[in-house]
This record gives structure tokens, sequence and C-alpha cells, in this order.
């Protein structure tokens, strides 16, 4: 697990992180709550990926808890 997966599950414990974009957007699917998402998509050592959702302003505490080392961020 990366750093930015363990950082996740310890500021929201109830995030869910998937190994495929089509189980995390089944799993938005159902939730029917008015706020909007920002998907990410975290890198790990083996060059696979996990994905997972944040609002921005979730988005922005994780961003902020990292250290400048692990602060990555693309279009």
């Amino acid at each position: 697990m990366t750093f930015v997966e363990k950082l996740i599950k310890r500021l929201y414990p109830n995030k869910i992180i998937t190994h495929r974009i089509s189980d995390l957007l089944d799993n938005l699917s159902n939730d029917k709550s008015n706020n909007k998402y920002i998907y990410i998509s975290i890198e790990t050592d083996t060059n696979s990926r996990r994905f997972c959702y944040l609002t921005l302003d979730e988005l922005i505490n994780v961003y902020q808890s990292c250290p400048v080392s692990e602060r990555f961020i693309y279009e």
C-alpha cells in the first residue's frame, strides 16, 4: 500500500480504494449524495494503479497532509 493510500485510509476510513475504475464508478453510482467528486489515480511501486474519489475539500486535506516529496497532481 502506498503512502497516499495509507493517508487516505487514515484520514477517511470509509473511503473505498479500488483496483479497477469500473468498480469505483459502480460504487459511486450507488451514492445518492449531491457532492461533486474528483477521481484520483494512485500509482504504485509496481506501476499499477488504484482509484479513489474525493471531494475537493478532502483532496486539499490529503494534499496538505502529504510530505512534499509525495505531492504529485496531474490533469
